[in-house]
């Protein structure tokens, strides 16, 4: 499976380990994911330290596309072309199964081959030394959204749910409601204590958080 060095803490252990199963009523098939380019954004330049830094897109050590983290804090990466991506694409079914120690999938994907890559956070560097990440996230109480940014090779569905047991025993759950286009697609989690979703129908989006490293 790819290394993700995108991924926030956080954000991982949510996934797999902070969901509980809830009883909400399933949604109607949503519209295909907000199909994007590049990512804009603004975060806060006083939390990281001072100098010339660059804002990466990573994969396995890899970079596959970078921009300058202007003084306001802004700013404007092209995500990568489909050739850039082919080498870190894998199935679906594994990339969101989540910890097959720990989890029982019951993810269903259209087509089974679908192929994938998933980022839910960018790498900061200063003069070639990663200093933070970021990533589109909100949280308030146990509630927390997010946005992440997966990569398709074709159009696709991810239907159904996961469900995780950890250490804590702690019983995890988190459903899937996507519509995915062929390139780049922007999806919405939102995970509380009483269950989760992953969906491509649309919603507020997150202001960018910085996490130091």
């Amino acid at each position: 499976m790819m290394s993700l060095p995108l991924h926030l803490a956080p954000l991982a252990l949510m996934v797999t380990s902070l969901l509980v199963a809830c009883g909400a009523q399933e949604p109607g098939v949503p519209a295909p994911a907000h199909p994007v380019s590049r990512v804009q954004g603004q975060v806060d330049r006083a939390a990281l330290p001072a100098g010339d830094a660059r804002v990466l897109l990573t994969a396995e050590q890899t970079v596959l596309s970078s921009a300058a983290l202007q003084a306001d804090g802004r700013f404007d990466l092209p995500l990568p072309a489909a050739a850039a991506m082919a080498p870190y694409l894998g199935p679906a079914a594994q990339r969101f199964a989540g910890d097959p120690n720990d989890c029982v999938s019951g993810l269903r994907v259209t087509p089974p081959d679908l192929r994938v890559a998933r980022f839910v956070s960018l790498e900061v560097q200063l003069e070639g030394r990663a200093v933070a990440q970021v990533a589109q996230l909100s949280r308030s109480g146990t509630a927390e959204s997010s946005v992440w940014y997966v990569f398709a090779d074709r159009p696709g569905r991810l239907e159904g749910h996961i469900r995780c047991e950890t250490a804590d025993d702690l019983r995890a759950r988190i459903r899937f409601d996507v519509t995915l286009e062929a390139g780049w697609n922007a999806l919405r989690s939102n995970l509380f204590l009483g269950g989760g979703l992953l969906t491509s129908a649309p919603g507020p989006v997150p202001a960018w958080k910085t996490s130091l490293r």
